[in-house]
């Protein structure tokens, strides 16, 4: 959508969203959405004061991810129902700042302080440090995509029926258990994009700078691969960071199953 707001809501203040895609708008609060109610809805590469995502609102079945804040990157001040926050950044509460999570993942964000969440309150959801609540866990999520949880995810079924509704971020029924997270049942989808940018490595006096990858997915698959050609392999990792011991000519191989 690409708004911005002096105020409030810089996507949409107020109301209620179904199967909406926010992105790159900006706000004083709430870059995203503020004070509404999302179902469904995507959020990504917003950014604002407090709330890069969203800010003082309910979301249900929703995937928050690259959106940035000083205060909550993912979320600030919100009560949120099987949503998926990954790849956020704030100075506070990379994913969610002082706010109420339930069948939630709350991984792989970024923050001086806190980079998963600060004053938030969980039950049923993946996060670390592991909080208190009922059903929480610490376990890495084993996501394929942003969004999506490989078939041997620990979050799988490990939700509470008690707290999803409706569909998932896919349209498809929620598990009587549901999985925690946006989605219901594990395997990513034909044209999900991939967490990784593709650009060429920079080289300066010897130091080696991160390179990332960009891929579309052009078929379902269950489970990843990911071989860097120096023998290390790690499996089901949508985020992950490698470096290699010394200067070479290196293969890195994606292999979906």
């Amino acid at each position: 959508m690409g708004n911005s707001a002096n105020g409030d809501g810089g996507g949409a203040s107020g109301g209620t969203l179904y199967n909406c895609t926010l992105s790159g708008n900006s706000a004083d609060s709430g870059g995203g959405a503020k004070y509404g109610t999302l179902y469904n809805c995507t959020l990504t590469g917003n950014s604002a004061d407090h709330g890069g995502g969203a800010s003082d609102g309910m979301l249900c079945n929703c995937t928050l991810t690259g959106n940035s804040s000083d205060y909550g990157g993912g979320a600030y001040g919100s009560t949120l129902y099987n949503c998926t926050l990954t790849g956020n950044s704030a100075e506070f509460g990379g994913g969610a700042y002082y706010g109420t999570l339930y069948n939630c993942i709350v991984y792989f964000n970024t923050a001086p302080n806190r980079a998963n969440y600060s004053g938030s309150t969980f039950a049923y959801s993946c996060t670390t440090p592991l909080p208190e609540g009922e059903g929480n866990i610490d376990n890495g999520p084993q996501l394929l995509t942003a969004t999506h949880l490989s078939s041997g995810s620990p979050c799988i079924g490990a939700g509470s029926s008690a707290y999803a509704s409706g569909v998932d971020i896919d349209g498809e029924p929620w598990a009587d258990p549901p999985c925690m997270g946006a989605e219901s049942s594990g395997g990513a989808r034909p044209s999900d994009r991939w967490p990784y940018r593709s650009r060429r490595p920079i080289v300066t006096s010897g130091s080696v700078f991160s390179c990332g990858l960009w891929l579309t997915i052009t078929d379902q698959v269950l489970a990843t691969v990911w071989d860097f050609g120096d023998g290390t392999v790690v499996s089901n990792a949508a985020y992950l960071r490698h470096g290699w011991s010394g200067p070479g000519l290196y293969t890195v191989t994606l292999t979906g199953l």
